[in-house]
């Protein structure tokens, strides 16, 4: 039974995800959340998409950052691993690794959909690309393929291609909860009054589980919801009586962390289940629901599994959803009308044995372990006020309690960041910190910015602000550093406005050896990391460039 409702759930996924372009017969799933040095899934969803195909030929270009592991098969009975070599393809440099899938399987008929997952390690950096390309054939007929519109007879051409972050994980994000077998944690909430209620927290799995969280009714058993990760990896929202229904399918890497949000809305008798930004499922709520009658329980019962839990909160949700989207990050919840009616970072172990008036709690088997979850420091927020021909410059906000020291830097003309003052931090939520500083007249424009560094030694900016009235640069990139430099170096941009951004490096004639990211960000701080170890000593250029602005870095990269 439950091989049935999986293959079903992987088909209605496949099936809605391609409806709308039906030349393309694939879709393709990976984690948005992925530490450093660690091991992730990406899953190729697909078809055979004919009688008479008997191969899918299967090409994969890591980046250099990333190494292929293991591939494995996944189809309606049958999960197999699968072998894999380098190969070579006119005019593409890097390790292509081929995979051959037997399409003659009885398992894999026409139109049956079936599941590869790839799994990769993040070897350095901070970002790499992955491309595909695949062909169905009969013998050497090319019968369809996994590819981009582009078919020429430039291989490269064809691939798809998709771009990984990783991220540094920070001490701050402190400890979390680990789920042996028969571990569990059960949480109620009293006294709550609110229209919209919502519970959010980041969750780290390792392949299957079956309900590792579910809500239930203290006074009616009939309402219950529960979340789950089926063979194929994808998550799935279920409620007792069937009504969930799937809006967006989610597939779940193993040992990468997610997001995961629950709103009631008791005004719109409507429960909605999201994971990241995408709503997951969604379906009405029973009539005169109590929000403090709801149990709130996370248990693993798989002896072979394990999983983690970080950043629970309970909150009266008074804003759009947006507002969890926006704080998911970060350990200091901020909101003008929302208000977090309990939160568990589990650094404090007392919390759970003790906890607080309000929260009633029960557990078994729970271990306390370190976390390396997506949970960053809030930088402060900078604010200027003109006082005739000079700024005063205020700060406060952030992460307060993990700052160790502010530094305001300022940047005049097209020059980078420049230290201006410095102080350390008072770890006081009610600590204001000012200075004021009178720039030259002629400095038509001047930005500036907070740097705090954090008692771990961590590095947090706060948003750039600008004043004068001169053109607007939508960003500032430094030198990179070091420079020069054998073989890695880093390049610091600093954007003034949320704009799509393309950051390249090119040789001295002007090619370009390696795209480090192509796509939108919001105004913040961002480095950007270039490995020349497979180059050659010599002058590169780093080219940062938005749709209407660009600037460019010479790099001396010496062996």
């Amino acid at each position: 039974m439950l091989k049935t409702i999986c293959f079903l759930v992987i088909g209605g996924i496949l099936f809605s995800c391609l409806a709308a372009k039906k030349e393309n017969t694939y879709k393709l799933f990976y984690p948005k959340n992925i530490p450093v040095n660690s091991a992730f899934d990406v899953a190729l969803i697909t078809s055979k998409i004919s009688s008479s195909a008997d191969t899918l030929e299967l090409y994969i270009e890591p980046g250099n950052e990333i190494s292929l592991s293991g591939i494995s098969l996944r189809s309606f009975n049958k999960i197999k691993s699968l072998n894999f070599k380098t190969v070579s393809l006119a005019g593409i440099n890097g390790n292509i690794y081929k995979t051959d899938i037997d399409l003659d399987d009885s398992t894999l008929s026409a139109g049956s959909f079936f599941q590869v997952v790839m799994t990769f390690k993040a070897e350095y950096g901070r970002s790499s690309n992955l491309k595909m390309y695949g062909e169905f054939k009969n013998g050497n007929k090319i019968l369809g393929t996994i590819s981009t519109d582009n078919l020429s007879n430039n291989f490269e051409d064809r691939f798809i291609s998709t771009r990984f972050s990783f991220y540094k994980p920070l001490h701050s994000s402190g400890k979390c909860l680990l789920f042996d077998n028969n571990a569990s944690l059960k949480i109620s909430l009293n006294d709550i009054s609110a229209k919209n209620f919502l519970t959010e927290f980041w969750i780290k799995l390792n392949g299957s589980q079956s309900n590792f969280f579910n809500i239930s009714s203290k006074s009616n058993s009939s309402i219950s919801y529960s979340l789950s990760i089926n063979p194929f990896q994808m998550l799935i929202a279920r409620a007792s009586d069937n009504s969930l229904a799937v809006a967006n399918p989610i597939f779940i890497s193993s040992n990468s962390w997610y997001h995961i949000a629950v709103e009631f809305s008791l005004t719109d008798n409507m429960i909605s289940f999201y994971c990241g930004r995408t709503l997951l499922s969604q379906t009405n709520l029973p009539l005169f629901i109590n929000p403090e009658d709801l149990i709130f329980n996370f248990q693993n019962n798989d002896q072979a599994k394990q999983f983690q839990i970080d950043l629970l909160r309970f909150i009266n949700l008074e804003n759009s959803i947006d507002v969890s989207f926006e704080n998911q990050n970060y350990m200091n919840f901020v909101s003008d009308s929302s208000i977090v009616l309990s939160q568990f970072d589990f650094d404090e172990q007392s919390k759970i044995y003790n906890p607080v008036s309000g929260v009633s709690l029960s557990y078994s088997n729970l271990v306390f372990t370190k976390s390396d979850a997506p949970i960053f420091t809030r930088a402060p927020e900078l604010n200027i006020t003109p006082a005739g021909s000079t700024y005063k410059l205020e700060w406060n906000g952030g992460d307060y309690l993990q700052a160790g020291q502010y530094i305001l830097q300022k940047s005049t003309g097209n020059s980078g960041f420049e230290d201006l003052y410095s102080i350390q931090a008072d770890n006081n939520i009610e600590k204001n910190y000012s200075y004021i500083d009178q720039p030259k007249e002629s400095d038509d424009v001047v930005y500036y910015r907070i740097k705090q560094v954090n008692i771990d030694g961590s590095v947090v900016y706060s948003d750039a602000v600008k004043v004068g009235q001169g053109f607007i640069k939508p960003f500032v990139v430094q030198q990179n550093y070091p420079n020069p430099f054998n073989p890695n170096t880093s390049i610091l941009v600093t954007l003034i406005e949320d704009t799509q951004l393309e950051v390249a490096v090119y040789d001295i004639e002007g090619k370009e050896i390696q795209e480090l990211y192509k796509g939108y960000l919001s105004r913040g701080s961002y480095t950007f990391n270039f490995d020349a170890s497979n180059l050659p000593s010599g002058i590169y250029f780093c080219k940062v460039a938005t749709p209407n602005f660009s600037e460019m870095k010479k790099m001396i990269y010496t062996k």
